[in-house]
Formats: C-alpha cells, structure tokens, sequence
C-alpha cells in the first residue's frame, strides 16, 4: 500500500551547462505524517 509520492524531474542547465533534478511533487497522505516518510523520499 502507497502512503505517499514523489515526482522528481531530470533537467539540463543550459545556463550552468549542469543536470539537475525539480522535486515537483511530494505528498503524504494525512494519517503517516510526522514519520519521517517525506524524508526516506527525498
């Protein structure tokens, strides 16, 4: 069972000519908050 999500993008810098991720989205649903979930995500 999925308590939570994440959505994280690939991206390319032209700027800064480096990768780089976008976390876009990062969702726990309200009962496991405060469980350290979000941070085993990230």
């Amino acid at each position: 069972m999925a308590v939570g999500f994440t959505q994280l993008y690939f991206l390319y810098s032209s700027t800064s000519m480096h990768p780089m991720y976008l976390l876009n989205d990062l969702y726990i649903d309200s009962i496991y908050r405060n469980k350290s979930i979000g941070t085993a995500l990230i």
